[in-house]
């Protein structure tokens, strides 16, 4: 899901030098909230104050270090950032005004990315009719900094086995799947579980057919 705040602002000319005008906040599923921050240096000749700054949402609060900047001087804007729930990625809008030139507006963008508990790729795994049913597998992540932990992944219908290997990285696990015979035709959910146990959904249902 996508979410489009917009603040409109005239644009003047500009001399604060912004490393980045676009923060990114990638959260877990039920993760409460995220930090991230703009850095700019103050290129003028002159002390530059920040006289407010605007965002579209209540979501996202952005409290300046401080409000005067020297020329030459660098300075960061800390954005502390609520999730409320939220889900898939959201876009917001922050103004940031100044005295340079009577006044200018800056404008800059706050990105929060809030990913499920679990991803699985591939979803669907399928073998098709003559396909020789050789071993497939699926990647398994789950946000590392959740405190959730893959436990078991059962079929319903006992025509695959699946056994859980590590991965490669923190909070991710590959499920290789076997198809009980060579001639093995049907279909089958495997279902996850996790402790603590988390939320049922369609995030933790893989889908397998056999043709």
């Amino acid at each position: 899901m996508i979410a489009v705040g917009c603040v409109l602002v005239p644009q003047n000319g500009k001399a604060l030098d912004w490393e980045n005008t676009t923060a990114q906040i990638q959260l877990a599923s039920g993760e409460p909230r995220g930090t991230g921050q703009f850095v700019f240096t103050n290129n003028t000749g002159q002390t530059v104050k920040i006289t407010s700054v605007e965002t579209s949402c209540d979501c996202t609060v952005v409290q300046p270090e401080k409000r005067e900047f020297a020329p030459g001087e660098k300075g960061s804007l800390p954005i502390s950032y609520s999730s409320k729930g939220n889900t898939g990625r959201r876009i917001y809008a922050i103004a940031v005004t100044t005295d340079e030139n009577g006044k200018t507006v800056h404008q800059l963008k706050l990105v929060v990315d809030t990913y499920p508990e679990i991803v699985v790729k591939p979803r669907t795994v399928v073998w098709e009719n003559g396909e020789e049913r050789t071993d497939k597998t699926v990647t398994v992540r789950i946000a590392a900094n959740s405190g959730v932990t893959l436990t078991g992944a059962a079929p319903d219908r006992d025509v695959v086995a699946v056994e859980i290997l590590p991965g490669e990285t923190p909070g991710q696990s590959v499920l290789q799947l076997t198809p009980k015979a060579r001639d093995t035709i049907g279909q089958t959910r495997i279902r996850l579980s996790t402790e603590p146990k988390i939320k049922d959904s369609a995030d933790s249902l893989i889908f397998v057919l056999l043709r």
